[in-house]
């Protein structure tokens, strides 16, 4: 997947370079520059630290921590 993502990117930035590209922010074509978004890498937070309860309540299920923990002294 890396390999497929590297060889868009290239592919984009070939396009953009050349120009081939619409400039117009209507076009569709547009949101293919390599430039179109370069405001996401500066504002994306990428360091983020979870807080416990983020995606939901917090629960306990005692058969699913005997099972695991049966499962952890068996192995």
């Amino acid at each position: 997947m890396l390999i497929a993502i590297l060889v868009g990117w290239s592919i984009a930035a070939i396009f953009t370079s050349a120009g081939v590209l619409s400039n117009d922010k209507t076009q569709k074509e547009y949101e293919a520059r390599t430039d179109a978004r370069s405001h996401v890498i500066e504002t994306t937070p990428w360091f983020y630290l979870p807080y416990p309860g983020q995606f939901g309540g917090i629960g306990f299920n005692s058969g699913i921590f005997v099972a695991y923990l049966t499962a952890t002294f068996t192995s």
